[in-house]
């Protein structure tokens, strides 16, 4: 186990209640973020630098694609919510 090393995930203010809500994350984020746990996990228990090191990078590979998920969840939402407000204007009704 490596002395010292904190995994990022375990971070406690990432996982405080105020602070992290699952319910509002897509479930597929939150197995992103699951398997990158565990791939910090499996980097403490690496006696091996170069293990360890590969797995640390699949557990920042897996965050990046979390994040990626959650983005195109948060562009899907704004584009929902434009299509609600946009208002067409036909230019042959012409009110004046």
């Amino acid at each position: 186990m490596l002395q010292g090393f904190v995994p990022k995930v375990f971070d406690p203010k990432v996982f405080d209640p105020k602070v992290f809500n699952p319910k509002g994350f897509n479930p597929k984020a939150i197995v992103c973020l699951e398997r990158a746990a565990a791939a910090e996990q499996r980097a403490c228990d690496a006696k091996d630098v170069e293990l360890r090191a590969e797995h640390l990078g699949m557990a920042d590979r897996w965050r990046k694609l979390a994040r990626s998920f959650e983005f195109v969840e948060s562009v899907n939402r704004f584009l929902q919510s434009c299509k609600h407000s946009v208002r067409v204007i036909d230019p042959r009704d012409d009110k004046g």
